[in-house]
Order: structure tokens, then C-alpha cells, then sequence
């Protein structure tokens, strides 16, 4: 496994301090704008066959392809709801980065009523297969190369996988058609203290952290005018579920707890972040 030292994506900075460690890998946080990433991580050729494989090497191999989620469709289902509750009356076209097993691509056709031209991209060759089994326009392509233009983007739980997100977003954004929309998810955690952080972190599979202002104010420097952003509610893992229930009790019972601490660890850390092309 090749390493390499990077700075902060965000400001340049090359001033960080350590946040925290897992699977052989340290997270650091910059002084300057409080971005978390991964420094020493593997580098790019490392990180391309990762994310055609979804395997991740560290002290151990972790896998992250996993398998189609119906539950998923639901809850994209109300995501959409919130962010586009009067559905366009014309037909759309949609291009989905990161689509995964195809969740949201099935939501978007359920919730505009096959009334939208939507395909994704997706880089695991795995994902890409159980994506195209439900009948779903999905292949792997090159956005540096890519000529279409689209009235809706999204980008659902990629950013913090990515190496450079700030030039990700670039590319999207020169993918959209003047005035089309940006629809973002990642988590909003960079402010957080490590012992709050949901884990585990999944390193190297995630490379960074970020929060609502690191991500509103790149969206702000490359031309993406952000327009709406919700924060939701999801517990991490069962076992931070059963803490806060325990810390909760404690609350209820007057008793010594960290109740605060765990309901911002658990709660409002899932971003989903709407943006504007503004030409």
C-alpha cells in the first residue's frame, strides 16, 4: 500500500492536528477551516481500484459494496418530497454520480412519475450490475470527458469519499445546463469533537469530514449559489443508538449523563444541500 501526505482540500492549509485513528489511518483537522481528512492516505491509483472493487485496505480490509436497500427508496422518496414538493410538469433530464445500487434512481422515477430521463455513474463494477438488474441506466463514464448537459445533478453520499471534492464539484457544475440544480448529501460533522463523531469512520473508504459552511462556502467559490439545506436525523450505528438511550434515561432519572453530547452526535448530522448553476 503506497501513502501519500496531503493538505487541506478546502483552504490549502498545511496546518492540521491529529483528531483521531482508525485502521491504520490517521484523521487529522486543519487549523485553518476545520476540514477533517485522512493524512498520510493511499494514493490515487490506490483509491481508483478501491472504488471499482469496494475494497479498502488498512490494517484490515474492509468491503463497503454491500446490497440494494428498498428502505433506501423510501426515505429518498421523502428527501425528495422536502426539497421538490411542486413536481416539474415538463420532462427532465437527471444524471445521478455515485448512484450506487440505484436507490435514488428508482425514487426519482417513482416521484416524478416517469416523467424525468435519469442515468447514473457509478465506478463499482458490482454496484454497477445490481444497478443495471432493475432495469436501470447505469454505466461508468469519464464526467471529465462528458459532453451532456443536465437539468438536475446529485451526489448522494460521495463527497467525503473523494479525493479532491472541490474539483468534483467543478465538474458537475460545467455538466449543468444554466440554472439547473446541484443536490448534495454528506454529513456535517466536521465541527464536532472526535469522542461525538458517529463511527466507525470506514478509513480510507472516507477520506474527509466536512460541515455545512465548508460546504456551502466551496459551493459559494466555484459559481453554485446554495439555495436549500436540510439537516436530518439517522444514528450512526446500533451501538451509539443504545448509548443515547442509556444517557437519555439517565437524563429522564436525574441522574450524571452525556445526553446533549450524544443527541448532537446522533442527531442533524445528515446534509443534503440544494444548489443553483448561477451562469
Amino acid at each position: 500500500m503506497k501513502l501519500e501526505n496531503v493538505n487541506c482540500y478546502n483552504c490549502h492549509s498545511k496546518h492540521c492536528v491529529p483528531y483521531d485513528t482508525e485502521n491504520g489511518y490517521q484523521l487529522v483537522k486543519c487549523v485553518d477551516c476545520g476540514l477533517l481528512y485522512v493524512s498520510p492516505r493511499p494514493v490515487a491509483e490506490e483509491i481508483t481500484t478501491a472504488s471499482k472493487t469496494g475494497q479498502h485496505r488498512g490494517d484490515t480490509v474492509i468491503n463497503v459494496t454491500g446490497n440494494f436497500n428498498n428502505e433506501a427508496v423510501g426515505r429518498y422518496l421523502k428527501i425528495l418530497k422536502d426539497f421538490f414538493p411542486n413536481k416539474e410538469g415538463k420532462a427532465m433530464s437527471w444524471l445521478d454520480v455515485g448512484c450506487g445500487h440505484g436507490e435514488f434512481l428508482i425514487a426519482l422515477q417513482m416521484y416524478f412519475n416517469g416523467n424525468i430521463i435519469c442515468r447514473g455513474c457509478e465506478p463499482n463494477l458490482q454496484k454497477i450490475a445490481s444497478a443495471q438488474s432493475h432495469g436501470l441506466n447505469v454505466e461508468f463514464f469519464d464526467l471529465s470527458t462528458h459532453n451532456i448537459k443536465y437539468d438536475y445533478i446529485s451526489m448522494l453520499n460521495v463527497f467525503s469519499h473523494l479525493p479532491d471534492p472541490v474539483e468534483m464539484l467543478s465538474l458537475l457544475k460545467n455538466l449543468l445546463k444554466p440554472g439547473g440544480l446541484l443536490l448534495i448529501e454528506t454529513g456535517h460533522s466536521a465541527h464536532l469533537a472526535a469522542k461525538y463523531h458517529h463511527k466507525p469512520y470506514y478509513l480510507p473508504d472516507h477520506l474527509s469530514f466536512a460541515n455545512r459552511q465548508i460546504i456551502e462556502d466551496i459551493l459559494i467559490r466555484i459559481n453554485l449559489k446554495p439555495i436549500t439545506t436540510k439537516l436530518y436525523s439517522y444514528a450512526s450505528n446500533n451501538h451509539n443508538f443504545i448509548s443515547f438511550t442509556k444517557e437519555a434515561i439517565k437524563c429522564i432519572i436525574g441522574r450524571e449523563n452525556h445526553f446533549r453530547e450524544y443527541f448532537r452526535k446522533l442527531c442533524a448530522l445528515d446534509m443534503f444541500i440544494l444548489a443553483e448553476y448561477v451562469s
